[in-house]
């Protein structure tokens, strides 16, 4: 499983890519460019090896495919939906954790496995 570290714009190469790429260890550097996404778990939530949830718009372009090309069926979560915390969102691969007030997006990590 690919693990990932995240940058904001314009920082330098984060900690955790810098430890990732010590102890060799798969890691895909993903960039937020939306100021409201300061931390990976506002915008990506990762259910299990193979299902992720994400806001696009949180994420550059290079990230957005990052994301998107393992992922075709990711479940692409809607701005309002992010603005709501709506992707902080706890897994441990088989039961997923969010508020009750996400409703749509719990219908869809139900229905993606």
């Amino acid at each position: 499983m690919v693990k990932f570290c995240y940058t904001l714009m314009c920082e330098q190469l984060p900690p955790a890519c810098e430890v990732a790429e010590f102890f060799g260890i798969p890691a895909a550097r993903l960039t937020l460019v939306d100021p409201r996404f300061y931390h990976l778990d506002t915008a990506l939530a990762v259910l299990n090896d193979t299902v992720v949830a994400y806001w696009p718009g949180a994420f550059d372009r290079t990230s957005q495919r990052i994301l998107r090309d393992p992922h075709p069926d990711a479940i692409r979560a809607t701005e309002a939906d992010a603005a709501r915390q709506s992707l902080n969102i706890t897994c441990d691969g088989s039961t997923v954790l969010l508020a009750s007030r996400h409703s749509r997006l719990a219908r869809q990590s139900a229905t993606a496995g």
